[in-house]
């Protein structure tokens, strides 16, 4: 995640902030608070409407900073039981389908063949003549073997 994604999720986080109960922002630390009053994009806008979060146009950045966020402040145990089996469930799917696609036995596998030609040019390729006083030296070779 780069710094400019951050900064703009920050600022969806803080339009969200903005629109939800009062109760819930007074459960969050100061220093969280200031911390996103503080680091939001000056050069995004963003507006939320107050619509179901589940429907509004989030990057993925701030879906993950609401989550950490009812995780730690907002949820009581038994919520935070079921998200962690969630969040768990969803990180082994993720390793389980890498694991698939990366698969040392299956790597260089491929479902379909693929048909390699190649062509070799028709040239003739010259030998290498030996000088005449070589081949009497190779002669002579011969004789005391």
């Amino acid at each position: 995640m780069d710094l400019i994604q951050y900064r703009r999720s920050i600022n969806q986080v803080n339009s969200i902030f903005q629109k939800i109960d009062k109760t819930l922002i007074n459960m969050l630390p100061e220093k969280v608070v200031k911390y996103f009053e503080e680091n939001c994009a000056d050069d995004y806008n963003y507006q939320y409407d107050g619509s179901e979060l589940a429907d509004a146009d989030l990057f993925p950045e701030t879906k993950m900073i609401l989550t950490a966020l009812y995780q730690e402040y907002w949820c009581t145990e038994d919520e935070k039981v079921k998200l962690d089996d969630i969040l768990n469930n969803n990180s082994e799917e993720k390793k389980n389908i890498l694991n698939m696609k990366y698969d040392y036995k299956d790597i260089f596998r491929s479902d379909e063949v693929k048909e390699i030609i190649v062509t070799i040019p028709n040239k003739k390729i010259a030998k290498h003549k030996q000088s005449l006083l070589r081949r009497i030296i190779n002669g002579i070779k011969k004789l005391f073997r």
